[in-house]
């Protein structure tokens, strides 16, 4: 195994990262709720420790208070070029780097056999299966994908959508995706096939990347997008929306990238007035035909796709940048310390 950095130095500073949402960080008076205390108390008087924040947003705006709590850390990480502008506009002062998300390429390898957990439905192997991992909520885009798959395929057709659903914020899954048939006309005995299954073990996850065609996912605003990657690694063609955190690894080389129709309010919840990415319905349904039209097109983008995973988002990739982000932390609290040494400027 290669050097994770070049010239390792040791420094008389501790780095504390709490890679939390900010309402989580020990700050201001404390956590928003009951959690581990990080940054531990004290550590904002003493001068020898660094408090970082590792944080992402998924719309096109800060949630109210995060800007003040994130303020009162030394400096924070967030994982794209996308989110260091919006918490820059959102009235963040401190220091903002952008620090990578990984991938196991290790264990997301198409090379390692695992168990299909498909294998026990009547799924024609020739099937051209498009695989989505979600909760049912309108951030997901869950609408977008389901209305695209109905309307660019007919029962008759050689394809098959598997859903693999969390149940945080849903009713179980199938009830959500019936609700939504019914509201929108749909008769879903007459659609095209489509399975939902819920949380798997990692062999079974890993399976069902390997055993699947495609992976397509129109959300409409990504911290990073974690499902995305693990099928990238696993050699899969992805289909996803062009804006927010996928914009860091997703290319025309690597992936079907979904063209955005606008901007569109966030209506309702926590977040309510905030704007996010409209995924395009159309440009999905071609995608789509286009993927099971052309499939040598799919398995060079997949390709490309693990290819890069394993060039820049592997762990080690990742542990290099740790490894430089806190070395510009530490430098730049050296900066601070030999100024205060000068009189020139407070700790």
């Amino acid at each position: 195994m290669s050097q994770l950095h070049p010239s390792p130095q040791e420094y008389d500073y501790k780095v504390v990262v709490c890679h939390s949402e900010p309402g989580a960080w020990n700050v201001g008076g404390g956590p928003s709720w009951s959690t581990p205390l990080c940054p531990p108390t004290g550590a904002e008087e003493d001068p020898k420790v660094i408090t970082v924040g590792r944080t992402m947003f998924e719309t096109d705006r800060l949630p109210e208070g995060w800007a003040g709590r994130i303020n009162e850390m030394d400096e924070v990480w967030v994982p794209t070029p996308f989110h260091a502008n919006i918490f820059s506009a959102g009235g963040v002062k401190i220091p903002i780097s952008t620090l990578i998300e990984t991938v196991d390429t290790a264990f997301f390898d198409p090379s390692l056999a695992s168990p299909d957990p498909l294998s026990a439905y009547d799924i024609p192997s020739s099937a051209f299966r498009f695989l989505s991992v979600f909760k049912f909520e309108d951030r997901k885009g869950y609408d977008v994908l389901l209305s695209s798959y109905f309307e660019a395929f007919e029962r008759g057709d050689d394809v098959a959508l598997v859903i693999l659903v969390s149940d945080y914020h849903s009713r179980g899954g199938r009830e959500d995706l019936e609700s939504f048939c019914e509201s929108r006309g749909y008769d879903l005995p007459s659609l095209p096939p489509i399975y939902v299954l819920h949380s798997l073990p990692p062999l079974s996850l890993r399976g069902l990347y390997s055993s699947s065609s495609m992976f397509v996912l129109p959300s409409r605003g990504e911290g990073w997008g974690r499902p995305h990657v693990e099928a990238m690694s696993m050699g899969m063609p992805v289909a996803a929306t062009n804006w927010s955190g996928p914009t860091a690894y997703m290319t025309r080389n690597n992936s079907y990238q979904i063209e955005v129709e606008g901007m569109v309010r966030v209506e309702g919840g926590a977040f309510d007035g905030h704007m996010w990415a409209e995924p395009s319905k159309e440009k999905l349904k071609g995608i789509m035909r286009r993927a099971v039209e052309d499939r040598e097109e799919g398995r060079e983008k997949g390709r490309r796709a693990r290819e890069d995973m394993l060039e820049y988002y592997n762990l080690e990739a990742g542990a290099r940048e740790i490894m430089e982000r806190v070395e510009e932390a530490v430098k730049r609290r050296e900066g601070k310390m030999k100024r205060v040494g000068g009189g020139a400027a407070e700790l």
